[in-house]
């Protein structure tokens, strides 16, 4: 079926039409951003690497998220989620505000995701790998395909065939009472959340190691999990789907623990 799009302020912009952008997806309750400082660097970083001139102000940010928030109301515990745009268009960039309820329930983040591997390869030499753009035809793609089958998240392996990311998240194993997570080198976003479970795991004395992870080493880890900012860090699995893990649903209390 084909749909006609209501008017778009941003449609004639070619950042807009060809993926030309950088965005931030962030998890909102009673209008606090978690990690806002964090999504706000990362996206700065981004648009002064790719030769934006100035940078996005908090004020600025907030003020355009009070706005959009009043008409949105969470599905979980009064949680709703941001997409903060800025569409880039030479040295200047057009900042938008996007905002949905939250898409997951308790049930489904205790449960386990199940994820395949995708046929697709991710390069460490793609620049856009370690920025979260808005040219995400191809995530997108793979992770609908996968949906269809029965899959919550597709990973994909780089050149090395060695373990880079999920279509949405970063990825841990853990194998012999040590966790491990691919390095920002295995061409990687650097996620927020990833950097949060990074930091916990040291502070409370859990081995954690970024590393090289193959495709073997997935297959026989003892554990698998899943981190972005909005599902704050879910056990996976290639294989049949498990019941909850304390160790990991833990984690992710402390993560969701943060926000009040």
């Amino acid at each position: 079926m084909i749909l006609q799009l209501k008017h778009n302020k941003f449609a004639n912009l070619e950042a807009f039409q060809f993926g030309m952008g950088i965005f931030e997806t962030m998890l909102v309750k009673n209008g606090v951003a978690l990690d806002y400082d964090a999504h706000l660097d990362r996206l700065n970083r981004s648009l002064s690497y790719f030769g934006v001139r100035g940078h996005v102000e908090a004020g600025e940010v907030q003020a355009l998220m009070s706005q959009r928030l009043q008409s949105v109301s969470g599905s979980e515990d009064d949680c709703s989620v941001v997409k903060l745009i800025a569409y880039l268009e030479g040295e200047d960039a057009y900042l938008d505000v996007v905002e949905k309820n939250y898409p997951y329930t308790i049930e489904k983040l205790n449960g386990c995701f199940k994820i395949s591997l995708s046929w697709a390869m991710q390069t460490t030499t793609n620049e856009l790998n370690y920025h979260k753009t808005t040219n995400y035809f191809e995530r997108l793609r793979l992770l609908r395909e996968a949906n269809r089958q029965g899959f919550d998240e597709v990973v994909r392996l780089n050149e090395f065939q060695q373990v880079a990311e999920g279509a949405k998240t970063n990825i841990f194993i853990k194998k012999d009472g040590i966790w491990f997570t691919p390095s920002l080198e295995s061409g990687i976003l650097p996620g927020i959340a990833r950097e949060y479970f990074i930091g916990i795991m040291k502070q409370q004395g859990v081995p954690i190691i970024e590393t090289v992870i193959t495709k073997e080493e997935l297959h026989t880890a003892d554990k698998i999990a899943l981190s972005n900012s909005l599902i704050g860090l879910v056990e996976a699995t290639l294989t049949d789907l498990k019941g909850a893990d304390t160790e990991i649903g833990q984690l992710r209390n402390t993560y969701f623990g943060r926000i009040k």
